[in-house]
């Protein structure tokens, strides 16, 4: 048994052995107090006060009805006795099979009146009216034993209770340190509605963020690995091809040999990016216009692709919205989207930008028209070194997931959707 287990057991055992200890010890001082035989004397010595000043008044038939009245009241048969032991009264065949055969206990005291010394009050108690020292610890020790059973019992169920479902959790937890990523525990507690429920849906959540996260650097390196692949070879060529040609064909490969150099350091420069971005420790400190960094950007984008009779159109609705972001990640974010839009956009047409502003933050469309992307890719274009079949080779598969993660950190949100009409349409929703 784990030690969790034994702490639950043992405490909530204690705990509930105390109540009982502390309850029984009060009830025998109660029932002690209450139905003690110093209590039933007291009394009885208050009912012969009461019996003889009847006595006085009365005489028999006083004394006689003052029996009669108390015997049905208090469920106890009083009786007066002579010395000697000679029934006095009630004189009835039924109070003498009492005396003889009495059933419960009896108790004697002194009937003293002005007119007989030698009388006494007798009565028969109910058989639990009056309870022993012997018998009363006799009770106390069977109900002691049957609850210590009985709260074993309890703590017992109660401790597998909880500790079942976190000896599940520690399972998933290692198999997950093995290396079993798709381990999940939620479906076999999804029973209970309680915290320990909702840490293994917690637990599930981490257990797929790690699963997602481990599989992605995976699936980097696969990438960087094939990225890397290419320029090097071509770079291998070039300077075998500067060592036998001639210099004139030296010098077309030693440009060749810059021109793949200058690849792999872009290639490099966009892995470290978002190897930075993903680590979410940026930093959201600027006011900036979201407007007027939008006007900067399109207006870089203009110039970039101006050769190209590709241009940019810009709608919204306001002069200017002031918001506390990460002014060179939400450029960056925004030129990456932009840039990819112009590039598969065709020549002589415009790409639509448009900023919607809400007192909760601001949209921003980009919208191509371009051949769109498949239905199936709409969320794979975010992932990193992700190309669709449908889009030239050109770059790396590194903008829109570079993109994606500046937004992130924003606690933003970046969507794709074919356009109606043709084209692709990429929403970015920074809040306020």
């Amino acid at each position: 048994m784990s030690r969790l287990y034994w702490k639950i057991f043992l405490w909530f055992w204690l705990a509930m052995l105390l109540i009982i200890v502390a309850t029984a010890v009060y009830s025998s001082y109660f029932i002690h107090h209450r139905y003690g035989p110093m209590r039933v004397t007291a009394l009885l010595n208050m009912y012969a006060i009461t019996a003889a000043e009847a006595y006085d008044s009365g005489g028999d038939r006083a004394l006689e009805r003052w029996l009669r009245q108390v015997n049905p009241k208090e469920r106890i048969h009083l009786f007066v006795q002579s010395d000697n032991g000679q029934q006095i009264m009630p004189r009835s065949p039924r109070a003498l099979r009492m005396l003889e055969r009495p059933r419960g206990p009896i108790i004697r005291v002194p009937l003293q009146t002005k007119r007989v010394t030698n009388y006494q009050l007798v009565a028969i108690l109910p058989p639990h009216r009056m309870m022993t020292r012997k018998r009363h610890e006799s009770y106390i020790a069977v109900r002691f034993i049957f609850a210590i059973i009985i709260t074993g019992v309890i703590c017992y169920i109660l401790s597998v209770y909880l500790t079942r479902p976190l000896r599940k959790l520690k399972i998933a937890a290692s198999q997950i340190a093995e290396g079993k990523l798709s381990t999940r525990v939620s479906q076999q507690i999804q029973h209970r509605k309680d915290e320990i429920s909702d840490l293994a849906h917690e637990f599930d959540n981490m257990a797929e963020k790690i699963e997602t996260l481990v599989t992605s650097q995976k699936q980097l390196m696969e990438y960087v690995s094939h990225e890397l692949r290419s320029p090097l070879a071509r770079l291998q060529v070039s300077l075998e091809l500067a060592r036998r040609n001639s210099p004139q064909a030296a010098e077309s490969a030693l440009d060749r040999i810059e021109l793949e150099a200058t690849r792999l350091n872009d290639l490099i420069g966009e892995i470290l990016s978002l190897a930075n971005l993903q680590r979410m420790d940026q930093a959201l400190e600027d006011k900036q216009d979201i407007v007027a960094l939008l006007k900067d950007i399109i207006a870089d984008a203009d110039l970039e692709f101006a050769e190209q009779a590709k241009s940019v159109d810009f709608n919204t609705d306001r002069k200017q919205q002031v918001m506390t972001v990460n002014a060179r990640l939400l450029r960056r974010s925004i030129e990456n989207v932009l840039r990819n839009a112009l590039r598969y956009n065709p020549s002589n047409s415009a790409v639509n930008v448009t900023l919607r502003c809400q007192e909760d933050g601001v949209t921003i469309t980009v919208r191509d028209h371009g051949p769109g992307v498949a239905p199936a890719d709409l969320e794979a274009i975010f992932m990193p070194f992700y190309r669709s079949d449908q889009q030239d080779q050109t770059g790396y598969g590194l903008g829109l997931a570079i993109a994606k993660q500046a937004v992130k950190i924003h606690h933003g949100s970046i969507t794709a959707q074919n356009a109606d009409g043709g084209g692709l349409e990429v929403t970015i929703t920074i809040p306020q």
